[in-house]
């Protein structure tokens, strides 16, 4: 009877939580790493760093599904592991508080909360990533229980071996963990430590996966980690920065700490928190030992982990990665929530068989709550963005990306649905990369690319752009993801560089733009504008493509701007503000000719809305620091402004005479 019982819970939240998660799964490709999960899972090919073997092996097994529509199969994958996530939640805490209603609600809280249940619909790996979490939470409550059992020692190194190559921020679990080894300490035999390293030794068997698929050279290829090197160079993230989430650390990131506390507060309102506060007080008179396992994990997977990744801006972009990278602290604040329900049930005994009723009001509310936020199952904005991109290029264009953007969306289209062959998309950070460049030639082997000239050199952007310039754009039509220090008329003057869609064109100066062209561009903006304010998008990692599009909406402003044609200048800042609120640039240079027009109150509006939109927006903070001391004669305000300039700022000229100007204004203060 009680594993009937067991097993229809089980059904129960399978039911529930693949209904509403199939409703609302996307059907399409969505910003961030998923362009890629998917042309990795149809190729079976190697992600990014670390490589991801699990997510490449398994996401191929649903790309075999009996249905035509790439994307969604590889976005059920998410759904499915997500549902399966729940309910070894709901099993873990049933261990623990041994009531099964409390278990269930507690359970499906996780699983309508918001990050939970957005990052269970796109393919991404951290659905993925929270079941094995789950299997490893589940893991240390079954040593805990019975710490003379050598298979569960077995069965927690496996799954830990698991969960550490799915996604390495596992690692800032380790002083948990080393807190579980302790309380185990009378039971670690020879015998146990041999036996786990065995099992430990066997989770790890998937990173094999990695350089069998290098050497049969799959379109999806990251790193070739097909010698030792390229294999060590893959799994350490070497070309990524082991513990930032970019490429750089610009020290320790107190914003993104402060910003992944208020990620947390809203996925979990108020009254979640609260029952989880009190299911600490409760496990810790009642499950000491775990309680102090998941408070310790929670603190390092969670604020710990943000402080240390260096990543101190506060984009979109960046919101949205923290936003992710707070899913660990969530699922084991599942297991606190599930604390403080059955301690309601304790201290309202009388009541119990009205509580196992009611409790469940509470995931239904958060259903509600969330449902029209995540659901994205008519969400095509970034399909819709690379289309316009692939559209509007001629025949065998090259185009050399930055950042992930553009990057992204391209293999997806190119390797999974198949679009325009003709371009060549090329990621100019990797250049000088073996591993990158061999691929490159094996792709595209008619491509006439002075390869030589990067390959393992280190070169200046201005010394790489120019070698596009002058050796690349006279023979192909050549575009950039956007103008950058070396891809400028004043770094490489033998190339123009003009808005072109959503793009940049590489041009010889001497050729005139079309002005058709231009209109052609204008009208494309304004009807866009037009398109998207009937649509309402919730979540960050599509609200940056929103970015994307008043970005170049606003680059073809600056063009204008250049040309002295201010009134169309404007015009393009202000539909760039009404496509994204979230793009600081457009408020700040339409700020910045307010205070030449003297509308001073009006110009700090509008400054104040950049920061609104990012807060680590340097320009925009130097500027009020400027409007304060020189119009205003607040010096006070001044130095408020300036000091959060110095946090953000690049090391440089400009940042050295603020400081000058910060000392001076202390000592007359």
């Amino acid at each position: 009877m009680h594993r009937l019982k067991q097993i229809g819970f089980f059904l129960f939240i399978v039911i529930i939580t693949g209904s509403v998660y199939f409703l609302t799964l996307s059907r399409s490709v969505n910003y961030g790493d998923s362009a890629e999960f998917i042309a990795v899972a149809k190729t079976l090919g190697i992600a990014h760093p670390p490589g991801y073997p699990l997510y490449g092996l398994f996401s191929h097994l649903f790309v075999l599904l009996p249905f035509p529509n790439i994307a969604m199969k590889v976005n059920l994958f998410s759904a499915v592991t997500a549902s399966i996530a729940v309910c070894v939640m709901y099993y873990t805490m049933f261990l623990l508080i041994k009531n099964r209603f409390a278990a269930l609600a507690a359970s499906l809280l996780l699983a309508f909360t918001y990050s939970f249940w957005l990052y269970s619909l796109v393919a991404e790996v951290y659905s993925l990533n929270n079941l094995l979490l789950s299997f490893l939470l589940l893991s240390i409550v079954l040593l805990l229980d019975n710490p003379r059992q050598l298979s569960r020692y077995y069965f927690f190194s496996f799954i830990l071996a698991i969960t550490t190559i799915s996604h390495y921020t596992i690692l800032f679990f380790l002083p948990g963990l080393g807190l579980l080894l302790f309380f185990l300490r009378r039971n670690i035999t020879k015998k146990v430590v041999i036996g786990s390293s065995l099992f430990f030794c066997l989770g790890l068997l998937p990173l094999l996966y990695l350089p069998v698929r290098a050497h049969a050279n799959p379109l999806m290829n990251w790193g070739k980690p097909d010698t030792p090197q390229r294999f060590f160079n893959v799994i350490s993230r070497k070309d990524f920065g082991t513990l930032t989430l970019t490429g750089g650390s610009q020290g320790l990131n107190l914003d993104g700490s402060r910003t992944i506390y208020a990620e947390f507060l809203k996925n979990t309102w108020g009254l979640w928190t609260l029952i989880g506060i009190v299911g600490i007080i409760w496990g810790w008179y009642t499950q000491r030992q775990m309680t102090s396992i998941l408070l310790l994990g929670f603190i390092c997977t969670g604020p710990l982990f943000i402080l240390l990744t260096g990543n101190t801006g506060l984009s979109v972009f960046s919101r949205a990665s923290l936003e992710s990278f707070s899913l660990p602290p969530i699922v084991m604040w599942t297991i606190f929530v599930g604390f403080g329900i059955a301690a309601g049930f304790q201290r309202f005994k009388p009541l119990a068989k009205y509580l196992n009723f009611l409790i469940l009001i509470f995931p239904l509310l958060n259903l509600v709550q969330n449902y029209q936020k995540v659901d994205q199952h008519n969400n095509v904005l970034y399909a819709q963005y690379g289309d316009e991109i692939l559209n509007r290029l001629p025949q065998n264009a090259v185009v050399l990306t930055f950042t992930d953007r553009i990057s992204m969306i391209s293999k997806y289209l190119q390797i999974v649905e198949s679009k325009r062959p003709d371009i060549v998309f090329i990621s100019f950070t990797f250049l000088t990369d073996d591993w990158y460049t061999e691929g490159l030639q094996s792709r595209y082997p008619q491509l006439n690319f002075p390869y030589d000239k990067y390959r393992n050199q280190k070169l200046s952007e201005v010394e790489a752009a120019k070698i596009i310039c002058e050796e690349v754009a006279n023979k192909y039509p050549v575009f950039i993801e956007r103008q950058s220090a070396g891809f400028n008329q004043s770094s490489t003057p033998a190339c123009s560089y003009t808005p072109y869609w959503l793009l940049v064109k590489v041009n010889n100066p001497k050729i005139q733009i079309p002005e058709g062209d231009l209109q052609m561009d204008i009208t494309f903006f304004t009807e866009k504008q037009r398109s998207l304010q009937k649509q309402q998008f919730y979540d960050l990692y599509t609200r940056s493509v929103l970015y994307h599009y008043a970005e170049s909406a606003t680059a073809l402003g600056k063009f204008f701007e250049a040309r002295n044609d201010l009134d169309q200048a404007v015009a393009l800042y202000q539909t760039a503000q009404s496509i994204s609120s979230d793009y600081p640039e457009s408020f700040y240079l339409i700020g910045l000719q307010e205070r030449v027009k003297n509308n001073l109150d009006e110009s700090i509006r509008l400054h104040k809305q950049a920061l609104a939109a990012d807060p680590s927006y340097y320009p925009a903070l130097k500027e009020l620091g400027v409007i304060y001391v020189k119009y205003k004669n607040d010096y006070k305000t001044a130095l408020r402004f300036f000091e959060r300039y110095m946090v953000f700022a690049p090391p440089g000229k400009e940042k050295t005479e603020i400081n000058k100007l910060i000392k001076s204004l202390r000592s007359t203060m």
